[in-house]
């Protein structure tokens, strides 16, 4: 892959991005500042010290050693649950910005959060850099959700550098064939599809790394979590009676 240092031009598609960021800053109202955003999940809120920490970028890696470049699926389920909540939150500006056509839901996916959002298409890592490092700056957004494959340790320190400036979440979906590289996001993620029988689309969550924290046994942060269809809600689920059962979560706690 090509250093980041090493780019002169990028696509023109990307060329309007500095102008739509000016206009979300323009209309962005100062919050309250926050450190963690609750995922509604407590084990896994728990697990990371409080939930996602603000100013920083998280990982969530999907699919297995197999998947090719081409072929692997970011968990957009989980990632439209966290914008949601971050919407609720009602921190950072209100805006959601999603980099790279492999992350663009659709419409009908994106209903509760489409108003409030921002598509930018980039399918190369250095144009995916750029616009990242962009819009984690600006004070206009307050989640960004992006295609983070083929984004070695220096450019992740960039990113990370840039969503503490701005204090703004990260959300990076990468193939699990990189979970090896090294990174300097907050927080990694595993999500799997679930292989419980559900009606709704349920998701296994592991918590592989946070800062701060010390590494747990085996299993110990993992979570099986649960899509409504209505709702578009994702909330953990347990099993009882041989059925699975959704627990009774608070509706956000962005913790202070």
């Amino acid at each position: 892959m090509r250093s980041s240092n090493a780019i002169t031009t990028r696509h023109p598609a990307l060329d309007g991005l500095a102008g739509a960021i000016d206009r979300l800053e323009s209309r962005a109202v100062p919050s309250a500042p926050v450190t963690y955003l609750g995922l509604g999940w407590p084990g896994a809120d728990a697990g990371a010290g409080g939930g996602l920490k603000w100013g920083a970028v998280h990982e969530w890696l999907s699919g297995d050693e197999h998947s090719t470049q081409r072929h692997w699926t970011p968990p957009l389920g989980v990632l439209i649950h966290i914008a949601s909540r971050a919407l609720a939150a009602g921190v950072s500006g209100g805006r959601i910005v999603w980099i790279g056509n492999r992350v663009h839901p659709n419409a009908q996916a994106m209903s509760a959060v489409s108003a409030h959002s921002l598509f930018v298409s980039a399918d190369r890592a250095s144009e995916r850099l750029w616009a990242i490092d962009l819009a984690c700056r600006s004070a206009g957004v307050a989640v960004v959700v992006a295609d983070g494959s083929e984004l070695g340790m220096s450019e992740s320190r960039r990113l990370q550098l840039a969503a503490s400036a701005g204090q703004t979440l990260c959300l990076l979906a990468r193939p699990w064939r990189e979970h090896k590289e090294i990174s300097a996001a907050w927080t990694r993620w595993r999500v799997q599809p679930s292989m419980t029988p559900a009606v709704h689309p349920s998701w296994s969550v592991e918590l592989l790394r946070c800062k701060g924290t010390q590494q747990t046994e085996e299993g110990a942060r993992r979570w099986t979590v649960q899509r409504d269809h209505e709702t578009s809600d994702v909330s953990v689920v347990s099993e009882l009676g041989g059925r699975l059962v959704a627990q009774t979560r608070p509706a956000l706690r962005a913790f202070a």
